[in-house]
């Protein structure tokens, strides 16, 4: 428990102050002392976590009071990194192990946007798109994987650190998708707050843990693949071409294909030197 303090019923007194009240009795003060109390329940509760496990389990349980049932923080990277989830882990291999987290319309907007979003909202919205393309295809196999787990929807806030971002989503396993809305509704201030502290406490008890997330690449300095990455950075090449320049069969430079673009996250080797040259993993001088 934290500090039997009733995170659910404070949710709600928030709400109310917010908009279910005359305007007269929205006392500013009242909201800012019930989200004070909030962050402080959040603090106390998460700094007290001795490992990564303690952590996430803690903020499920923050999370629970308010009347969800399921968060993950991602790092967002070329390569996502799933920092702390309270998720089962069979659906989370079974995510990683179908490649989705690199298509996820979650992600995509993650790095790209600010504003909390229902993920149905991206869906709908790509629904009414004119054309089908392979990320709108691979999101509607994840969204059915998701409700044959019971998840129908997930509430996504970008969090936005320097030059770094990072993606809390919430959900819920509820047979009422309705209330799942209102219950977002009734605690967008308190989800974003959360998020922060999270954030921040996160990096300062677990520095080398968000540091490790930092580099995802995996591209050995010394290796074939890079020196690939590099010829095809400073000239037009085919991998034919490539091949012969660096004295490897085609077969090989097929595989070293393989493994940059895998390790980079990119469908084509030109993309997958337009990252590398982006990212300085190599130079084109």
């Amino acid at each position: 428990m934290l500090e039997n303090i009733d995170l659910k019923n404070d949710r709600q007194n928030i709400h109310e102050l917010n908009g279910k009240k005359p305007a007269s009795q929205a006392s500013p003060t009242q909201i800012a002392r019930i989200q004070k109390k909030f962050e402080i329940i959040c603090y106390r509760s998460l700094s007290s976590a001795r490992s990564q496990e303690q952590f996430a389990a803690k903020i499920s349980n923050i999370i629970e009071q308010m009347g969800f049932s399921g968060f993950s923080f991602t790092y967002l990277t070329l390569i996502p990194s799933l920092l702390f989830t309270d998720q089962p882990k069979d659906l989370v291999l079974a995510c990683k192990k179908g490649g989705y987290i690199k298509d996820d319309y979650a992600i995509s907007y993650g790095l790209s946007s600010s504003q909390p979003i229902l993920r149905s909202t991206i869906e709908n919205y790509m629904m009414d798109a004119p054309v089908e393309t392979h990320d709108m295809a691979r999101n509607r196999i994840l969204s059915d994987f998701y409700k044959n787990h019971g998840l129908h929807d997930f509430y996504l806030i970008p969090i936005i650190f320097g030059d770094r971002r990072f993606l809390f989503s919430i959900t819920s396993r509820t047979d009422d998708i309705y209330e799942f809305y209102d219950t977002v509704a009734n605690c967008e201030q308190e989800l974003m707050l959360l998020g922060k502290i999270i954030l921040q406490l996160g990096k300062s008890k677990f520095k080398d843990f968000f540091e490790e997330a930092k580099t995802p690449y995996s591209i050995k300095t010394t290796a074939k693949p890079r020196l690939m990455l590099e010829r095809l950075a400073k000239e037009d090449m085919t991998l034919t071409q490539i091949s012969d320049v660096i004295g490897i069969s085609i077969h090989t430079a097929d595989k070293h294909s393989m493994v940059i673009r895998k390790a980079l996250g990119a469908r084509t080797i030109a993309g997958a030197v337009y990252i590398a040259l982006r990212e300085g993993i190599i130079d084109f001088n």
